[in-house]
């Protein structure tokens, strides 16, 4: 079967959003994708990191001041059902693999247990 007109390029549409003004906008099926060079956005699993062997009096900011030596982090959780269990996420994927360099397998806390340092 042939592709119709409709099907073969795109058509702006038309918001009447603000007021009356009318702004074109684009139809498209594509979805907005990060730049691959862009890792400050967040999306990148290679920005996140999974920690688990934390101690369990560990805080936020004991958390923070561990991971901020290696780069900028965009942020940090430490999950409140898991004992020990924290999210850190760079802002920068090289800090990310930093981090897992120089922590994952270290025993770094008087518990003994070696700290767990990997993407998430």
């Amino acid at each position: 079967s042939s592709l119709s007109p409709s099907n073969s390029h795109r058509t702006p549409s038309y918001s009447t959003r603000n007021q009356g003004v009318f702004a074109p906008r684009m139809a498209s099926k594509a979805s907005v994708t990060p730049s691959p060079k862009s890792t400050t956005n967040g999306n990148s699993n290679s920005n996140n990191l999974y920690i688990k062997n934390l101690p369990q009096t560990y805080n936020q900011l004991d958390l923070e001041a561990l991971f901020c030596k290696f780069g900028p982090i965009s942020s940090a959780t430490i999950i409140n059902d898991s004992v020990g269990v924290a999210f850190v996420r760079y802002r920068n994927s090289k800090d990310a693999k930093l981090a897992i360099k120089e922590l994952n397998g270290k025993a770094l806390f008087k518990h003994g247990k070696e700290i767990v340092v990997k993407y998430a």
